[in-house]
């Protein structure tokens, strides 16, 4: 297992960390009450996708009530030794829900669903295997 260390300022705050996007790096949350991972739509913009990319649309339930969103597919996305290909993604106006300025996507439980990982908060480390 690979054992990474993260920084937080406090217990509340949430476990950020670096995820590669088609090899550009993006700050994201790591979610484990998130059954999907979620990007902001304007990052996904940047990164040269387009609405006539979207693979579909479905409303899921955030923590700010019904929500619609696009489906997209990755070409690449890439967190300490885990790499997947043709990533279906969820994208969200995360600017609009007043998280887009601190994060720019949610790594839910679809991103680990191969992989065993384990959080430990007194040394403030995930192993991953």
């Amino acid at each position: 297992m690979k054992t990474i260390s993260f920084q937080r300022q406090s217990e509340n705050d949430l476990i950020l960390v670096t995820v590669m996007v088609d090899n550009n790096p993006l700050t994201f949350a790591i979610d484990t009450g998130a059954t999907h991972t979620i990007i902001d739509i304007s990052q996904l913009l940047i990164l040269g996708y387009e609405f006539e990319n979207s693979v579909g649309e479905e409303f899921i339930s955030t923590a700010s009530g019904i929500e619609t969103s696009r489906r997209f597919i990755l070409k690449k996305i890439e967190f300490e030794g885990i790499r997947i290909e043709n990533f279906e993604i969820r994208s969200l106006d995360l600017i609009s829900n007043g998280c887009g300025f601190y994060f720019d996507g949610l790594l839910g439980l679809d991103f680990f669903r191969n992989s065993n990982i384990c959080f430990n908060f007194k040394q403030n480390s995930i192993s991953i295997g």
